[in-house]
């Protein structure tokens, strides 16, 4: 299911930071490709500071979340950092 305005993955700046929005319900193993893409190209343009927003999902399977750890070692080696903000009653559906 797309989210608003059917962009589903949403990249906005805040001062040295990507705030990327994951505009979906359920974030699962169809769309885990597409979003590693997304964060791979986000890191190789020089993105080293990522906060990435899941409150829109009420679910995010293993391979999402496989998807994320792999971006953040590769940001990490680039001296960066990736965040997690996600709703605390969600904690349960996001493992």
């Amino acid at each position: 299911m797309r989210g608003r305005n059917g962009i589903i993955f949403e990249m906005f700046k805040h001062k040295n930071t990507a705030v990327v929005f994951v505009n979906l319900v359920k974030a699962t193993l169809i769309e885990s490709n597409s979003f590693n893409d997304f964060l791979k190209k986000l890191i190789s343009n020089g993105e080293k500071e990522i906060i990435i927003d899941l409150r829109a999902c009420k679910t995010v399977d293993s391979t999402f979340i496989g998807a994320i750890v792999r971006n953040y070692k590769q940001v990490k080696c680039n001296g960066g950092n990736i965040i997690l903000i996600y709703r605390k009653d969600n904690l349960s559906s996001l493992f």
